[in-house]
């Protein structure tokens, strides 16, 4: 099963991807052969993002198994204070009064 991560920019990697390696690994739906791996994908739009990968003990595991995970990442990177972001835009408003067309109401 493989799933991303996000965390923030400026964040500390090395320590992110440690964080998260030991949190997979200490689940015991997880198995340890083949083992977890956590990589960095690339940088998001809002997010540097991590690929989180790892193999369920049986089929049956794997929803559990990806609730389990995705709780325990997000609390123990918010514990160590980390921030996992969202997408966010600016919208910049012009005003257009002085474009209105003589005796034009809109």
């Amino acid at each position: 099963m493989s799933f991303k991560v996000g965390i923030a920019y400026g964040s500390d990697l090395k320590l992110a991807h440690q964080i998260i390696l030991d949190t997979v690994k200490s689940n015991n739906l997880v198995l340890e052969n083949p083992e977890p791996q956590v990589y960095i994908l690339g940088f998001g739009d809002s997010s540097i993002d991590f690929s989180v990968n790892v193999f369920a003990r049986r089929l049956a595991d794997r929803l559990p198994l990806s609730h389990e995970l995705h709780i325990a990442i997000e609390e123990v990177l918010r514990e160590n204070g980390f921030v996992i972001p969202f997408p966010q835009r600016e919208v910049y408003l012009r005003s257009f009064k002085d474009r209105r067309p003589e005796g034009g109401n809109g």
